[in-house]
């Protein structure tokens, strides 16, 4: 079953979100490289999301750890490697950073289904978390 995820790249304030966005390098439909990260000591199935430009590589954060069960789980290691991704949605407002990435991916159904509910509910937890940081 071939589905359309959209979510909240997490880590951003940990590696190199607020300098990309100082440089202008991130903006929607750019392609982010897939890496995996077997030696995470806090996440086994840990996937990081890079940015790769000929002079700079830079890592932008991470699959959030709930999706990257159900992908690893899915998928092998180059079937992952190859998934068609785009930032989907970019913004900087001060110290504040979201950055949605989309990723097209072909699960079978209650991995699709739990992966579809795992990025809503991510997409709303990070909206209220928006919300509540206004007021």
């Amino acid at each position: 079953m071939q589905v359309k995820l959209r979510f909240p790249i997490k880590g951003l304030y940990y590696y190199s979100a607020e300098q990309l966005f100082d440089l202008q390098l991130i903006e929607a439909h750019r392609h982010l490289t897939i890496e995996l990260e077997p030696d995470n000591r806090f996440d086994a199935n840990a996937i990081q999301l890079w940015l790769r430009l000929p002079e700079q590589n830079f890592l932008v954060g991470y699959v959030p750890r709930q999706l990257a069960k159900i992908i690893r789980h899915a998928l092998n290691e180059q079937q992952i490697l190859k998934l068609e991704n785009r930032i989907s949605c970019a913004n900087r407002i001060g110290k504040w950073m979201e950055i949605e990435l989309e990723l097209n991916i072909d699960l079978g159904w209650q991995d699709a289904m739990s992966a579809m509910l795992f990025a809503l509910w991510l997409r709303q937890k990070h909206n209220w978390q928006k919300i509540k940081k206004k007021k």
